[in-house]
């Protein structure tokens, strides 16, 4: 079982594998999400998080945001393109398809992160 500092600790070298996947220099990737390459080295160093909006952009541009924040790459063959689920959406699909739940609470969970999303 891995702790909260080990979790951590993935986050950021997820993100910077999803960065290299993108192409993207530090620097670059700062200036797509309006922030710095410091900030961003920051981030992969595991000094300070993302912000919400930040993974939301990252999500846009093609990183697989739910690999970033839990380790796990996004299901294959999701009825709709990746770019039309949200990080919330994207989410929720991950725990219903991963965490037994009834019919009626995944529907729930789906809907929240709909609304959560808007």
């Amino acid at each position: 079982m891995s702790t909260i500092s080990e979790e951590k600790f993935n986050i950021g070298a997820r993100l910077r594998e999803e960065r290299k996947k993108l192409g993207l220099s530090a620097e670059a990737l700062g200036a797509r999400l309006s922030t710095t390459g410091r900030t961003i080295r920051k981030y992969e160093d595991n000094d300070t998080s993302p912000r919400a909006a930040e993974l939301l952009e990252l999500s846009r541009m093609g990183a697989d945001v739910l690999y970033i924040v839990t380790g796990a790459r996004m299901p294959v063959g999701l009825a709709e393109p990746r770019a039309n689920y949200t990080p919330a959406e994207m989410l929720a699909e991950f725990i219903a398809r991963n965490v037994k739940l009834s019919a009626e609470d995944a529907e729930l969970l789906k809907a929240m992160a709909q609304r959560l999303s808007r």
